[in-house]
């Protein structure tokens, strides 16, 4: 398993945004701002793919490309 780099930020949000989500999740700040992120992340990939609906041949993809979407 690779290490993955972390990075300190300081961040400004509604008090209230975050306790909700907080306790939505049953987690702490960090963890919360972690998961809106690869959530974010995941909605746009997802954008992005519903773009290319029908314009992708199946027969055009190799597994390997497939496969390189999961890094």
């Amino acid at each position: 398993m690779h290490t993955i780099e972390m990075q300190k930020i300081t961040v400004e949000v509604p008090k209230s945004l975050l306790d909700a989500a907080k306790t939505s999740l049953g987690k702490g700040n960090s963890e919360v701002i972690r998961m809106a992120l690869r959530e974010m992340i995941a909605r746009h990939a997802q954008r992005d793919l519903l773009a290319l609906r029908g314009t992708l041949k199946e027969e055009e993809l190799s597994i390997e490309d497939m496969r390189s979407w999961e890094d």
